[in-house]
């Protein structure tokens, strides 16, 4: 009877297990499958100031980012340039563009050896500019909720930033020399292999709009 009873329990403890994986699995095909769809809602517009849009600011957001008269316009940029340190993994990313190979018409997949994707003559990136352009901005005038549930909190779990909530000179360094290594990183995207940059956008842009549909409810 103990026998049996443990061999219930280790069968249930596996069913569980089995329905979480299914669970997981089923929400990233999800969130990939909406990932063009969001990266779509980026492209044309300038990030900062359709970001302050969606905050209730009237603002022209028809522009270039790098042609965005906005004040902040200087501080995003400089976010900009920072981001663009990051080492992708291999296979991580586009390295242009920051989208995932996968989706990325710049790359085509094939099977030869250990090579995944290789370059495609006079391919372009058609979510060019976007990604890094789009972060930064959030992370500059995004709603401090947002922000800290999709970046700094994973910042902190990766052990990244401590306890801490104010950081000396040395300390921010060292953080955002950490920041952009994790946001390199490979992660198996259901189907897909992306960076955690890109999850980070496509994270921000979710919140962005959960955001801004509860404060219309308020």
């Amino acid at each position: 009877m103990a026998d049996r009873h443990e061999f219930q329990t280790q069968q249930s403890q596996r069913q569980e297990q089995r329905s979480r994986i299914q669970a997981k699995n089923q929400q990233e095909g999800q969130e990939v499958w909406d990932l063009e769809h969001r990266l779509d809602m980026w492209v044309g517009k300038c990030p900062l100031c359709y970001i302050q849009q969606c905050q209730g600011l009237e603002v022209d957001i028809q522009h270039p980012f790098d042609k965005c008269p906005d004040e902040l316009h200087g501080l995003v940029a400089e976010e900009v340039e920072v981001l663009k340190g990051i080492k992708y993994k291999r296979f991580a990313s586009c390295y242009d563009c920051g989208v995932a190979q996968k989706i990325c018409m710049r790359w085509e997949e094939i099977r030869e050896g250990n090579i995944s994707f290789k370059r495609v003559k006079n391919g372009v990136c058609q979510y060019g500019g976007i990604v890094r352009a789009v972060v930064a901005a959030m992370m500059i005038v995004g709603p401090l909720e947002v922000v800290e549930e999709n970046v700094y909190r994973g910042m902190k779990v990766e052990g990244i930033w401590g306890s801490n909530e104010k950081l000396n000179e040395e300390e921010v360094k060292q953080v955002k020399t950490g920041m952009l290594r994790w946001f390199g990183e490979k992660v198996n995207w259901a189907s897909m292999e992306a960076s955690v940059l890109l999850q980070v956008l496509y994270r921000l842009t979710v919140g962005l709009e959960e955001w801004r549909r509860r404060s219309k409810c308020k």
